[in-house]
């Protein structure tokens, strides 16, 4: 093959090589579309799915009970939260620049989540869930924990029941009391793949605490977490009613012969033998105590 051959022929690979590389970008670029197509479809029948049981349970939820806010139903075991949210604005900054994305409001404790949601939350509407999907919830005042608790799991914040002057012993321990609060926020985790957590809003800008809005949002806190208290300590006797009882232990009893065994002549044969074999006996010693044990 001559230079030019040669020449001609590198450039046709290049070619080839560039016209390739651009099938498969447009190839990447396709199926990247169909995956968000296929993502936004799936989404969709979610909604759609989310609309349909939460339209249903509205048909047949009866209040019962008012407590800040939250409506029970107790003849149906349903629950409503109003006023909450459990999506952040894809722009939230807050959680951007952390890196935690949404992901982070289902974490407990997840305070820069929290201050995303007041801050950036979606528009705050009225959902029903079941008894049995409240798992545990847990109310933050700024960065600090007011009050927790779940299924299964001690009240944590005792003093929060107190009333709104109690917070600040429950929730700074020797720490300088704050006189004002940037947030106060409930947040109600769910065992709902849909719904992992809701997050009810209370307090979202810098409030006094011996302002009236203040102890308005605080009481409204304090019954809604009181009826989430009472939600998850039924919820939990219920649960450890109806769960399986435990295997009772085993006990091995070793039955004991009321009269001693009978010594087998056999076994005493094999002893002499071995006696035989280690020289203590004779082979006459041997012979004639076999006779004897064995009666020959």
């Amino acid at each position: 093959m001559g230079f030019m051959d040669k020449l001609k022929k590198t450039a046709e690979d290049a070619q080839a090589a560039a016209s390739q590389a651009v099938d498969n970008k447009l190839a990447e670029r396709e199926q990247a579309q169909i995956a968000k197509a296929e993502q936004k479809e799936i989404q969709a029948q979610r909604a759609a799915d989310e609309k349909r049981e939460q339209d249903a349970l509205k048909a047949v939820f009866r209040a019962t009970n008012d407590m800040g806010d939250v409506t029970v139903d107790s003849e149906n075991r349903l629950l409503k939260i109003r006023r909450c949210t459990d999506q952040v604005k894809k722009e939230s900054g807050a959680l951007m620049k952390t890196g935690k994305a949404i992901a982070a409001v289902y974490t407990l404790g997840a305070s820069v989540a929290v201050e995303a949601a007041v801050k950036h939350a979606t528009r705050p509407d009225d959902k029903i869930f079941r008894w049995e999907n409240v798992r545990s919830f847990e109310l933050m005042e700024d960065d600090s924990q007011v009050v927790g608790g779940g299924v299964g799991m001690a009240l944590v914040g005792g003093a929060f029941f107190g009333g709104a002057g109690a917070v600040a012993g429950s929730i700074v321990g020797g720490k300088k009391t704050k006189k004002t609060c940037d947030s106060l926020v409930l947040k109600i985790n769910l065992n709902d793949f849909d719904h992992p957590c809701v997050i009810v809003t209370y307090v979202s800008k810098t409030t006094k605490k011996t302002s009236n809005d203040y102890k308005k949002a605080f009481s409204a806190a304090q019954q809604t977490v009181s009826c989430l208290e009472m939600i998850v300590e039924q919820v939990g006797k219920e649960e450890a009613a109806n769960a399986p009882a435990p295997e009772p232990a085993r006990m091995v009893v070793e039955h004991v012969n009321a009269t001693p065994a009978v010594d087998d002549p056999v076994e005493k044969v094999k002893k002499l033998k071995e006696l035989l074999d280690m020289g203590v006996l004779t082979q006459e010693e041997f012979d004639a105590k076999k006779k004897e044990l064995l009666g020959l």
